[in-house]
């Protein structure tokens, strides 16, 4: 869904949410963040199914009405539940693209990009169509309809449809949903590129942290219609703010520890049936979640020393499963430490259940989350 054909832009500040949608004997979710229009970045609506971007996509589009607050882009009101306005989808400056593409199938390429240009005369409309064509790589599939498309092809059609209404804002929904893996991959890293090419503000949907990381400037985490955490891709999924956050960003690792003592700058923590060392947090709170991420693991055969600033752990496998390129192994060392390995290293190191290993990380890798007061601190929770 798109907008202002003319391709003059609203002023240049920033879309504004605060907004709550409410469903009768439903869940009430609550949007409240800022995305930079100039310059413009990439935002990323982050977490599970059920969570409510989808929504929040769609009362932005003007598709779904706000129960209360408002929503701002530059200097205009796009919805103000006190005032009861809001302006039709048609009339925002924006572009929508579905999860499924929605493109249509009887009709062509060509006739797909340039439906909604109805305003302008043949020549120009074809010219439109033609640059945003270009400009996504599908020039060449011009007259071919969606069903001779690849998955690809298709979400480039789609965007470029988006696109040559020369939208302010771009609202994009699992962008990569329809896709296979392999197109997935190669689809996002075109899109990456483009997205920061393009200079157009864009807010993306997504429940992928690899796509978070590949497409984002900042990122919104969103569980139940709250917002949890806001940060840079990098900063919520190595520092979360909360357990919660921590199991939504795929953190392999959260155990309890309790901060037993300091030493220069690193606290000393009783982790399970073992001691292992971080970063001082400087603060007088004595229990925390402990986050790991497996790639930060390093498996070794063997022992080695201490030191301030690494930990060293012995224990003995507990649990090998692949997860995509990599190895996803589970080591017993006092408490249940997880790391991820390349195949290549599982083969060489011999790993199998039960076999004795060390595992390494540095003391910055691992992330300490104050647990009194934490709303993710319940039994039962991983």
């Amino acid at each position: 869904m798109a907008a202002n054909q003319t391709g003059v832009r609203p002023s240049r500040s920033a879309l504004s949410a605060d907004f709550e949608k409410q469903y009768a004997g439903g869940m009430t979710i609550r949007a409240s963040f800022v995305l930079a229009v100039d310059p413009p970045v990439t935002s990323i609506l982050f977490g599970p199914s059920g969570a409510g971007k989808t929504t929040i996509l769609r009362c932005i589009a003007g598709l779904e009405p706000i129960t209360s607050g408002t929503i701002h882009f530059g200097d205009e009101v796009w919805s103000d539940a006190g005032t009861r306005r809001s302006v039709p989808p048609q009339r925002r400056s924006l572009g929508y693209l579905f999860q499924d593409h929605a493109l249509f199938p009887h009709l062509t390429v060509r006739d797909n990009v340039a439906f909604g240009l109805g305003g302008l005369d043949r020549t120009e409309r074809n010219r439109h169509v033609e640059e945003a064509c270009e400009k996504l790589g599908v020039e060449a599939l011009l007259e071919r309809r969606p069903d001779q498309l690849s998955g690809g092809q298709g979400q480039r059609v789609a965007l470029a449809r988006v696109l040559v209404r020369r939208p302010g804002l771009l609202l994009l929904d699992e962008p990569f949903a329809a896709l296979d893996a392999a197109t997935r991959d190669e689809v996002r890293g075109y899109l990456s590129g483009f997205l920061r090419r393009l200079e157009i503000p864009a807010l993306v949907v997504t429940h992928d942290w690899v796509d978070a990381l590949a497409l984002g400037d900042e990122m919104i985490v969103l569980d139940r219609g709250r917002i949890l955490q806001t940060g840079t891709p990098h900063q919520v999924l190595t520092r979360p703010a909360d357990r919660e956050v921590a199991a939504l960003a795929g953190v392999e690792t959260v155990a309890e520890g309790r901060l037993e003592g300091r030493s220069s700058g690193t606290a000393v923590l009783r982790v399970g049936l073992s001691e292992l060392v971080a970063l001082d947090p400087g603060t007088d709170v004595r229990d925390f979640w402990i986050s790991i991420r497996g790639e930060d693991v390093t498996l070794e055969e063997g022992t080695a020393p201490k030191s301030s600033a690494r930990n060293h752990l012995t224990g003995r496998i507990v649990e090998i499963e692949p997860q995509a390129a990599l190895m996803r192994v589970a080591v017993d060392v006092g408490f249940r430490l997880t790391a991820l390995v390349t195949r290549q290293s599982a083969e060489d190191l011999n790993l199998v259940p039960g076999k004795p290993i060390a595992a390494a990380f540095k003391a910055s890798k691992v992330h300490l989350i104050p647990r009194a007061g934490q709303a993710g601190d319940t039994p039962g929770r991983p």
